[in-house]
Formats: structure tokens, C-alpha cells, sequence
């Protein structure tokens, strides 16, 4: 048995990106806000190299997803999502850009 996946954890960060092949994901479902104890945040559900994880949305993604599909979270499902690792205010973090003619196959 492989454990590799339980060594990730459950969530989206940038060491899984940095590991992944693809740095893509697909939303598979819709999100919901959640209180942190960074204020509340949006998570949603994705796939990543064929393995489900939660992504905690940062700012930068919440606009470059907007700006594409709206502020619906369900017109969302099944866009593949190019995940970059971005330097903001000194700390590493994921940047989503929506990739508008991928299709599902291409994670």
C-alpha cells in the first residue's frame, strides 16, 4: 500500500504543487465558507493528480475566478485550474488561474 497521499494531508499547499506533475486541479464540487482562525475562507473540492483534496482559496484566486465564471461557485464545477506558486507579501502561496478551454482530461 502507498501512503503517499495520507503523507500530503487533505488540503491544497504549496509543497503538494511544487510535487505535482500537472500543477492543475479540477473543481468537482461547490464551495462553502468555512471560519478559520484567519477569517472565513472559501474551500472547495478538487482533484489533483487524481487524488481529492481540499483548496482553501486565496484572494488572487477568488478574482481570477470571478472575473471568468462570476461569483457562483457552482458554475465552477469541472474547470480545470493551472496552480501556481507565487511570492505575496514576503510568504509563498497557490494562485489559481482558470484554464477556460482545458478539458477534464487534460489533469
Amino acid at each position: 500500500m502507498n501512503i503517499q497521499e495520507n503523507l500530503e494531508g487533505d488540503y491544497i499547499n504549496v509543497a503538494l504543487v511544487q510535487k505535482s506533475p500537472s500543477k492543475k486541479c479540477i473543481i468537482i464540487g461547490a464551495g462553502k465558507i468555512e471560519e478559520t482562525d484567519f477569517g472565513r475562507k472559501v474551500m472547495m473540492p478538487v482533484e489533483i493528480d487524481k487524488k481529492t483534496k481540499t483548496w482553501r482559496l486565496n484572494r488572487m484566486t477568488l478574482e481570477n475566478m470571478s472575473l471568468v465564471f462570476g461569483v457562483d461557485t457552482i458554475k465552477w464545477l469541472s474547470v480545470v485550474v493551472e496552480l501556481r506558486i507565487m511570492n505575496v507579501k514576503g510568504k509563498d502561496c497557490v494562485v489559481g488561474y482558470p484554464m477556460v478551454s482545458a478539458p477534464k482530461e487534460y489533469i
